[in-house]
């Protein structure tokens, strides 16, 4: 093999690995908030709004577009977990939990660490090279 299929190989099979844990790690997400009564996708709503954050913000931590984490953001107003607030620029509205919000939050944050296979299998040593390493990829997508 030479050196331009050895890294084609490479590539291959780092993609693979990376689609196979993203499936674990959401299914266990999934598994994980399933005794809270909600879907994932309001989970993770939950855990992204630790601060006040703008619709464009959130869409793009979501991985999603802002028509989307509108209606994310509708539902979950309905229900009394959300609200939407005057940013210090008059102009920007932000989306921020209630104090109910917060609640839940905390409640999926706990459910989360305790289900999620990933935080419990990984040492500590992995997890302090995984983490830089996984939130420099994300900055460069975020970039692109």
């Amino acid at each position: 093999m030479d050196g331009t299929e050895e890294s084609l190989a490479q590539s291959r099979a780092l993609t693979r690995s990376l689609i196979l844990l993203a499936e674990r790690v959401k299914a266990d997400f999934a598994d994980a908030v399933a005794p809270l009564d909600m879907p994932a996708s309001t989970a993770r709503v939950l855990l992204v709004l630790a601060q006040p954050t703008r619709m464009s913000d959130l869409a793009e931590q979501l991985g999603a577009n802002r028509s989307y984490a509108s209606g994310v953001a509708d539902q979950l107003e309905k229900q009394g977990l959300l609200t939407r607030v005057t940013g210090s620029d008059r102009r920007v509205r932000l989306v921020a939990l209630t104090e109910q919000g917060h609640q839940l939050r905390e409640k999926v944050a706990e459910a989360v660490t305790a289900g999620v296979m990933i935080t419990q299998i990984v040492t500590e040593q992995e997890r302090q090279t995984l983490q830089p390493i996984l939130e420099a990829v994300l900055a460069r997508y975020a970039a692109r």
